[in-house]
């Protein structure tokens, strides 16, 4: 009985599966790139594209085809990972923003981007 219950326990505690990110395509609008030694930041414009399809990330610019990035997890609910990138929904209105932050150990780029369906 006893290793029922903790059966039990354990099944019925644990987390529920994290869902999938939508299908949804979103442009950078603006980066800030930043020097984590120097803490020095410089802001540009950006038209990369990001692309989510199936669980997955693509990227592309006007210089770069398409590719396949990599697979996306949820961390919490509007917040999920994908390599290097943590991605930030800021809404689910029909205007989504989305905050990425890129980090690497000589470069944290911060982009705003918009996302349609």
């Amino acid at each position: 009985m006893r290793y029922f219950f903790m059966a039990w326990l354990l099944v019925s505690t644990s987390v529920a599966s994290a869902l999938p990110i939508a299908d949804i395509t979103c442009q950078e609008e603006r980066s800030v790139f930043v020097d984590p030694k120097t803490l020095r930041g410089l802001e540009q414009s950006s038209r990369t594209i990001y692309r989510f399809k199936a669980g997955k990330m693509y990227i592309s610019d006007k210089n770069t085809k398409e590719y396949f990035y990599n697979r996306v997890f949820e961390i919490e609910p509007l917040r999920y990972t994908s390599g290097h990138k943590v991605i930030q929904f800021e809404d689910t209105t029909p205007n989504i923003t989305v905050i990425l932050v890129h980090t690497y150990i000589d470069e944290v780029r911060i982009t705003r981007a918009i996302c349609s369906k």
